[in-house]
C-alpha cells in the first residue's frame, strides 16, 4: 500500500479541507498521514485520519503573521523573513522526520517545501491548493487582486513577483534546512523550478463555478471542487466576512447593497459579518 503524507499548516481553513482530502484518499485504499498542528488531532481522529502532530499549535503559527506590523514594498521581505524564520526552523525538521518514509507527498499552498522532501525521497509531489496559484493571463495572483487590472502580461507577472518575494523571505531558512537535514544543495534563485511547476500535478480545492478554469492552464492543473467534511460537522449557518474590505470603495460605500446578492442567493441561514460586528 502506498503511503502518502499530506502537509499543511495555518488556520482552521487551511487544515480542515486537507482532513477531507486525506479521508477521501483513504477511501481509495491509500495509507495517509496528515502532518499538521497538534491541535487538529481531535478533529482528524473523528474521521480516522492519522495525524503526525507538529509542536507548534495553529495559534502559535498564525499569531505572528496576523500581528505583523504594517508593510510596504520596501519592508515586506525583511519583516516576513523575521517572522517566518523562527516558525520554519521549528516545523521544517519535524515535517521531514514525519514524511521521510513516504511514497508520495501532497503539499498545501502553505507548505510548498514539501517539494524539497519529495526531491530528497525521489517520490512524486502534488501541490494541493485552496486558491489559484498557477500563473495565468486571465487574473492576477490572489494576493494582488486589489491592484488595478492591467491585463495579460501583468497578470502573469504578478505570480512571479509574489513567488519571488516569498522565496526571498524564506530562502536562508529553506537552504539551511536543505543542507543540514536533507543533504541537498542550496537553491540559488528560485523556490520552485519552472519546469517542475509546469509538469507536476496541481489540485485546486474549489469550484470551477466560483473561479472558472483559465484557458491558458495546461492539463496538469485540475480544479476538483471543494474538499469538505460532512455537513453535520459544520455550523448550520453560513458566515460571510466583510472585515477586510476597506480597500474596496465599491463595497464599503454601500455595504448593505454589497451584501444583498449573498442574502438573495442563500438557501440557508446566513450570518453577515463586518469589522463592526454582525
Amino acid at each position: 500500500m502506498k503511503k502518502i503524507s499530506v502537509l499543511t499548516v495555518g488556520s482552521r481553513g487551511d487544515i480542515e479541507p486537507f482532513i477531507a482530502l486525506a479521508k477521501e484518499l483513504m477511501s481509495k485504499g491509500y495509507e495517509v498521514q496528515l502532518v499538521t498542528h497538534w491541535d487538529f488531532l481531535h478533529i482528524a481522529s473523528k474521521y480516522g485520519v492519522d495525524v503526525v502532530p507538529l509542536s507548534l499549535s495553529t495559534k502559535e503559527f498564525t499569531a505572528p503573521l496576523m500581528n505583523a506590523p504594517e508593510m510596504n514594498p520596501f519592508t515586506t521581505i525583511r519583516i516576513m523573513r523575521g517572522i517566518l524564520a523562527p516558525l520554519l526552523e521549528s516545523i521544517l525538521p519535524e515535517m521531514w522526520k514525519a514524511a521521510s518514509d513516504s511514497d508520495a507527498i501532497i503539499s498545501s499552498g502553505t507548505t510548498l517545501w514539501g517539494l524539497d522532501i519529495a526531491e530528497k525521497l525521489q517520490v512524486p509531489h502534488v501541490l494541493a491548493a485552496l486558491q489559484p496559484l498557477f500563473p495565468t493571463e486571465e487574473f492576477s495572483h490572489p494576493s494582488m487582486i486589489n491592484l488595478p487590472e492591467w491585463g495579460g502580461f501583468f497578470n502573469q507577472l504578478s505570480y512571479v513577483v509574489v513567488g519571488y518575494s516569498y522565496w526571498l523571505s524564506i530562502a536562508n531558512t529553506i537552504n539551511n534546512w536543505r543542507e543540514d537535514y536533507l543533504n541537498l544543495p542550496k537553491k540559488i534563485d528560485k523556490f520552485i523550478d519552472p519546469d517542475v511547476w509546469r509538469t507536476q500535478l496541481h489540485l485546486l480545492g474549489y469550484s470551477s463555478l466560483v473561479i472558472p478554469q483559465p484557458t491558458d492552464w495546461v492539463g496538469n492543473v485540475v480544479t476538483t471542487g471543494y474538499w469538505r467534511l460532512p455537513l453535520c460537522d459544520y455550523l448550520v449557518p453560513y458566515c460571510f466576512g466583510f472585515g477586510k474590505i476597506s480597500s474596496c470603495p465599491s463595497l464599503t460605500s454601500n455595504p448593505c447593497a454589497s451584501k444583498q446578492p449573498l442574502i438573495a442567493t442563500a438557501r440557508s441561514k446566513v450570518l453577515i459579518s463586518s469589522a463592526s460586528g454582525i
